[in-house]
C-alpha cells in the first residue's frame, strides 16, 4: 500500500494538475494530500479518513485504488478500531463525502454569516424609526405652539376691535355735532375727500420692502391677509405692538383693525407666494417681491389732509 502515493503522484502530474487544484477537487487538506504521496499515512488522522482521502484522490486522477485496499480474511481490523479512540485528539479535515455531519453544518455556518448583516441592517431601521419619532413628536409641539399664540392673538385682536368700535362710536357722537355746526363752512375736506389712497413701493432690500401709504383715512383703517395657494405663517406688528400672529390656512383670510393715529406697520409673510395683502380693501402689489419665502412689507402711512 506504500506504493499508491506514488502511483497517485504519477497520475496527477500526467493530467497536469497541481496540489492545489487538486484540494480544490476534493476538498482535502494539502497536507494530507502531500502525506499520501509520500505515503506517511500516519499523518492522516485515522484508518477511516486514510482510505476516504486516497479513495477521492484516485476519482480525480483516474487511479482505482480498491486493489490496494485488499486484506487478508483473516486479518482483524484491530488497528483501526484502536486510532479510532485516539482520533477526538487530532484536528478533523472539512471533507464533503467523509462525514454527513460535516454536510449539514455548512448550510448553518451560511446563516452564521448572514447575522451580522441582519444585526447591522435592524441597527440601520431602528436609528432611522427614532429620528421620524423625534421629528414628529418636535413637529407637533411646534404646531401646537403655533395654536396657543394664534389663540391668544385672536382673543387680543378682538380686545382691541371691541375698545376701537366703543372709540370709533364715541369719536361719531362728538363728529355729528361738530357737522352741524359746520355745514354752512365749505372747506378743502369737500375737495380732499375725493382723493383715493396711493400705496407705491419706496425701497426694497430683500427680504425688506418698504411702502409710502399717502391719503390714508384717519379712523376705521384695516389690513387683510389672504392665504391662496397654501398656508402662511404670517405677523402683523403696528407702531411696535404686535396685533396679529399665527397661521392663515389656505382659502382663508385675516382681517385686523388698525388702530387711529397709526404711523407704521410692518407685516412679516412666511410664504410670500401663498399670501395677498390688502389696506382698506385695496390690493398691495407683490409682483417686485423676488422672496418667495419669508418677507417683510414696512408701511409708513400718512393721512389725508381732511384728517390734519
Amino acid at each position: 500500500m506504500n506504493n499508491i502515493g506514488k502511483v497517485l503522484r504519477q497520475a496527477r502530474i500526467d493530467k497536469g494538475m497541481t496540489i492545489d487544484d487538486l484540494q480544490k477537487k476534493t476538498r482535502i487538506q494539502k497536507r494530507y494530500l502531500i502525506a499520501i504521496e509520500n505515503g506517511d499515512f500516519d499523518q492522516l488522522p485515522g484508518q477511516f479518513y486514510v482510505r476516504a482521502f486516497i479513495k477521492q484522490y484516485g476519482e480525480q486522477v483516474g487511479v482505482d485504488t480498491d486493489p490496494y485496499f485488499a486484506q487478508p480474511k483473516d486479518v482483524e481490523p484491530a488497528e483501526v478500531e484502536e486510532y479510532e479512540e485516539e482520533t477526538p485528539e487530532k484536528e478533523e479535515p472539512t471533507i464533503a463525502s467523509a462525514s454527513p455531519y460535516l454536510t449539514r453544518q455548512q448550510p448553518r455556518s451560511r446563516w452564521h454569516s448572514l447575522i451580522p448583516q441582519i444585526l447591522v441592517i435592524a441597527a440601520v431601521v431602528l436609528v432611522v424609526f427614532v429620528v421620524w419619532f423625534f421629528y414628529q413628536r418636535s413637529n407637533n409641539s411646534n404646531i401646537s405652539d403655533k395654536g396657543k399664540v394664534t389663540s391668544s392673538s385672536v382673543s387680543k385682536m378682538h380686545n382691541a376691535e371691541s375698545k376701537s368700535s366703543s372709540t370709533a362710536s364715541s369719536s361719531a357722537v362728538s363728529s355729528s355735532k361738530k357737522s352741524s355746526s359746520s355745514k354752512s363752512k365749505p372747506s378743502k375736506s369737500s375737495s380732499s375727500a375725493k382723493e383715493e389712497m396711493k400705496i407705491e413701493i419706496k425701497g426694497q432690500s430683500d427680504p425688506n420692502y418698504t411702502f409710502a401709504v399717502t391719503n390714508l383715512p384717519k379712523s376705521e383703517n384695516s389690513l387683510t391677509l389672504n392665504a391662496t395657494n397654501g398656508n402662511s405663517w404670517d405677523k402683523v406688528v403696528v407702531d411696535g405692538a404686535a396685533l396679529y400672529t399665527g397661521v392663515i390656512q389656505a382659502g382663508q383670510s385675516q382681517t385686523i383693525s388698525i388702530p387711529d393715529g397709526a404711523k407704521n406697520i410692518t407685516v412679516t409673510l412666511g410664504a410670500t407666494s401663498n399670501s395677498e395683502v390688502k389696506l382698506n380693501s385695496q390690493s398691495v402689489d407683490l409682483s417686485n417681491i423676488t422672496s418667495r419665502g419669508v418677507s417683510n412689507l414696512i408701511f409708513n402711512l400718512e393721512n389725508s389732509e381732511r384728517d390734519n
